[in-house]
């Protein structure tokens, strides 16, 4: 090369070092004129650490390159006017196109709505300012096909700090997005679906807040579903006592993790309805199985209640007026029975009178005018206590003896060309029952056997206590073990096939026009079946009937209530003073007289206008008031009213010789304490006084 002209050299190559290490030399060199001769003049530098960093350069390029096409996302490079400037493997795949047709197109021509076009001029603007973006939009593929996008911006720098385009990292989220959907279209359908519902379907957490609620329970409380959302049922329900109620059970469904929860419940609306509700409720538990909310449906039953209640009205207007007419068909034997007793009483109290009468016949004559009035007393008591309308009240009891009290009233009024006979059966089991129906139903089948004796003939009653199986085969359904069976036989006339086929149908009767209504078997009937017993009859026309009804024996431990309740000590009295309301004298005294016997202290008064002012001139002393509730001048409601309004912690026990169960419960909600029915029974009198006195 020395012959040529004027040249410069340079080359690189690997030397040897002295200690057998290796070296990278980068050698410069020019011609020259050395002594007359041509000579090279050259320097050598040891470019060793430079080829290290090259060659790192070159590795970390190759390992961006290779982890760039890698990428599970798509990669793209766009200048400030939105120009693709590089576009990696995984973005031309989302896209659908190569590199080489999307190198030098503007991105934006790839969004599918052009509202995203703006969208994007938006970004670009922003990004020239340094600011990093996230937004999503949709792509159109080369198919055709639309695709979601979720892009993460960020501003490219030159070497001087201006922002000259950026880099978008591109991840598909069109399967996301299409879940995301039918999970909002599902969330609607599930809306619409409870909404659609008309039971109340609610949701709440521990504070009592409604985490979810439709429609109906929104309509109820008079609000939007949207304003029930974080609140409370007290911030929408007057009734403070239901809303305790609710917030009681909710956290007990909770706390006990109770599977499934079945109550009654009663919510008072928007407009001050009460509607009764049967609401299912079950603990929501969450992933460390603990329940902080509650899952509820509400189903509205007020109409059935509504018809529950409209139908033991119903019931009860139809037995009350079944008593008028068995009094009515009783009405004869009970004049004749007064009868006999005025004429006993007016007989000896003439002889009293207008004769002189020596001890002996003087004691007897009293003794005889006492027993007639007993008679009477009976027979009002027992014509009182039938006819009164009461509350149904089930609770253990002893047939025998509540048949025994009716015996005693036919005997009095049956025609005496009737024998009546009681064959009871001996330490007879109790049932669980109401009294006064059970009265009416065996009234009514003596009333038809008298009607079937018009010449006269024998009614017996009897008792006896037989086993399922002993009447399985007639009632299969007869499950409860052992059963109280009372039965009514007669020997009147009897009924045909064709009557027994149809005597229980309401309004059918055998008698004539105008002496039966034909509701006294259906009465019967539907007594017998509320107490879950059975009725059979047997009868051949000519040969008399048999009418059977059984009912169920109460368990053990109910009989052994009564039987503990039924056994009384002495009755206990008081130091404590008591205000009479009387307007009968005698009546008046002999109250003072029995509660002054047993420790009272009285004070007395005759009418309403008197008690009220005997009581506010001693209010501070008087612990009870006892008052009639028809007394002249101002009735005992009225003057108790009165007495409250001086004192409204005193305690009133009403008087009657009738009270309507609607009064009675209207009473006892504005605070009376109790009542008691007249004629006074001077145990049941102390015993209710006492207990009385003796409540906080």
């Amino acid at each position: 090369r020395m012959e040529g002209e004027e040249i410069s050299i340079r080359y690189e190559f690997t030397g040897l070092r002295k200690d057998g290490t290796t070296v990278e030399i980068e050698t410069f060199g020019s011609k020259i004129e050395y002594e007359g001769k041509p000579a090279i003049l050259g320097f050598s530098l040891d470019i060793s650490e430079r080829k290290r960093a090259q060659e790192a350069i070159l590795q970390g390029e190759l390992k961006f390159r290779t982890l760039v096409q890698s990428m599970n996302e798509g990669l793209l490079q766009v200048d400030n006017d939105d120009v693709i400037q590089f576009a990696n493997d995984r973005y031309c795949e989302i896209v659908g196109y190569t590199r080489e047709e999307l190198l030098g197109t503007p991105a934006y021509k790839l969004l599918a709505d052009a509202k995203d076009r703006h969208l994007i001029i938006q970004k670009n603007l922003q990004r020239t300012t340094g600011l990093k973006d996230h937004y999503e939009v949709r792509l159109r593929r080369k198919n055709g096909d639309l695709i979601w996008a979720r892009i993460s911006g960020s501003p490219i720098y030159d070497d001087r700090g201006n922002v000259v385009g950026s880099l978008g990292v591109h991840t598909d989220v069109t399967e996301r997005r299409h879940m995301e959907d039918e999970v909002i279209k599902g969330r609607d359908y599930f809306r619409q679906v409870i909404d659609l519902n008309p039971s109340f379907i609610f949701a709440k957490n521990r504070k009592g807040e409604f985490t979810l609620v439709n429609q109906a329970v929104a309509d109820a409380y008079g609000t939007s579903v949207e304003d029930l959302l974080g609140k409370t049922d007290a911030d929408f329900n007057p009734n403070r006592e239901e809303v305790e109620h609710f917030r009681n059970d909710d956290l007990h469904v909770m706390d006990s993790m109770t599977e499934k929860f079945i109550a009654e419940e009663q919510i008072t609306d928007a407009k001050g309805n009460v509607r009764y509700l049967q609401t299912i409720k079950r603990p929501i538990i969450s992933a460390d199985g603990t329940a902080d909310q509650i899952l509820g449906v509400a189903t509205d039953i007020t109409d059935r209640r509504k018809s529950e209640i409209e139908r033991r009205k119903l019931e009860e207007q139809l037995l009350q007026s079944q008593k008028l007419e068995s009094i009515g068909t009783l009405a004869a034997g009970i004049a004749h029975n007064f009868n006999n007793i005025m004429a006993i009483i007016l007989g000896y109290a003439s002889l009293l009178r207008n004769t002189k009468l020596d001890e002996e016949k003087a004691r007897h004559s009293v003794e005889a005018i006492c027993k007639a009035v007993g008679r009477g007393s009976d027979l009002v008591r027992e014509l009182t206590t039938f006819a009164r309308r009461t509350e149904p009240s089930f609770a253990p009891l002893s047939l025998n003896s509540m048949l025994s009290e009716l015996i005693k009233l036919l005997v009095d009024t049956f025609p005496h060309s009737i024998s009546v006979k009681f064959a009871p059966q001996d330490h007879l089991e109790l049932v669980i029952a109401d009294q006064n129906q059970l009265h009416q139903a065996v009234l009514n089948l003596c009333v038809n056997a008298r009607d079937a004796m018009p010449k006269g003939g024998s009614l017996t009653i009897a008792t006896h206590v037989c086993s399922a199986d002993d009447i399985k085969g007639r009632f299969h359904k007869a499950e409860q073990g052992k059963y109280v069976c009372i039965s009514v036989t007669d020997t009147g006339i009897g009924l045909s096939e064709e009557e027994l086929n149809r005597i229980f149908e309401p309004f059918y009767t055998t008698k004539e026009l105008g002496k039966g209504t034909g509701l006294g078997l259906a009465v019967v009937y539907g007594i017998v079946q509320r107490h879950h017993g059975y009725m059979d009859v047997q009868s051949q026309s000519g040969k008399g009937s048999t009418f059977s009804l059984y009912f169920p024996v109460a368990s053990s431990s109910r009989s052994a209530d009564l039987q503990e309740i039924s056994v009384s000590d002495d009755v206990v009295g008081g130091k404590e003073t008591i205000l009479l309301v009387e307007d009968e004298e005698l009546l008046l005294h002999f109250l003072k007289y029995i509660l002054e016997m047993k420790g009272y202290t009285t004070m007395l008064a005759r009418d309403g206008e008197e008690a009220v002012e005997v009581f506010e001139a001693n209010q501070d002393k008087i612990d009870l008031v006892l008052t009639d509730i028809g007394l002249p001048k101002r009735s005992g409601w009225e003057a108790f009213q009165m007495m409250k309004e001086i004192r409204p912690s005193i305690k009133v026990i009403l008087a009657s010789g009738y009270l309507d169960i609607d009064r009675k419960a209207a009473m006892h909600d504005s605070g009376a304490s109790d009542f008691i029915q007249k004629p006074y029974i001077p145990n049941d009198l102390l015993h209710r006084l006492r207990k009385v006195l003796d409540e906080s």
